[in-house]
């Protein structure tokens, strides 16, 4: 036995475990902590394949579109109608061509000094628009809308045409809370960008 251990009372054999116990409980800390780290992620993943809502049962079907010739003051009134933030420019055949955001009208007109009575939805709207088409599960449409980092996207039917439009609000109230918290994180993060493809 070691002089040190006999005299601190230890006994036989002890003095040799020590250092082993000492060293598996480092290696016990350092997985439980590796476990906890890995559940705080796991509710994200486990809630994505929780979920198998498609887009066309959180959208909002009650949609107001535009033409890319709409004067800027119809479209304001209309989102004060509507009470949303963001108008899809469509053509004659319903297909969308852009979309025109509240921010849109802020940062491409008023701040650059552009007459909003004078201007139309071609003269501020973001293209090319980023759209969802109804029957995409809702996980490929967050996942959409974070790469792209816009809070609303216009939902296309079979046709082309819009039958609808997804927000993070929709999200916000209807899907698994982390999807929600995970798409706010990231359609929150800074953008260089006065105004984003698709409207933010």
């Amino acid at each position: 036995m070691n002089p040190q251990a006999r005299e601190r009372g230890i006994p036989a054999g002890i003095g040799v475990a020590l250092p082993l116990l000492l060293a598996g409980s480092a290696m016990t800390a350092w997985l439980y902590a590796s476990r906890r780290e890995g559940s705080r992620r796991e509710p994200r993943a486990e809630a994505r394949r929780r979920t198998t809502r498609r887009v066309r049962d959180v959208m909002s079907t009650a949609t107001a579109c535009c033409r890319p010739e709409t004067p800027i003051r119809e479209i304001a009134e209309s989102m004060v109608a509507h009470d949303c933030g963001e108008i899809p420019v469509c053509d004659e055949a319903g297909k969308p061509v852009g979309v025109v955001t509240d921010r849109d009208i802020v940062c491409r007109l008023l701040a650059k000094g552009h007459d909003p009575y004078a201007a139309t939805a071609k003269d501020c709207m973001s293209r090319p628009v980023v759209t969802c088409p109804a029957d995409t599960s809702l996980d490929e449409c967050v996942q959409l809308m974070e790469r792209h980092q816009v809070r609303r996207a216009p939902v296309i039917d079979r046709t082309g045409a819009v039958c609808g439009i997804v927000s993070q609000a929709d999200v916000t109230r209807k899907a698994p809370p982390e999807v929600a918290a995970e798409l706010v994180e990231r359609v929150s993060e800074p953008n260089v960008f006065a105004s984003a493809v698709g409207g933010r």
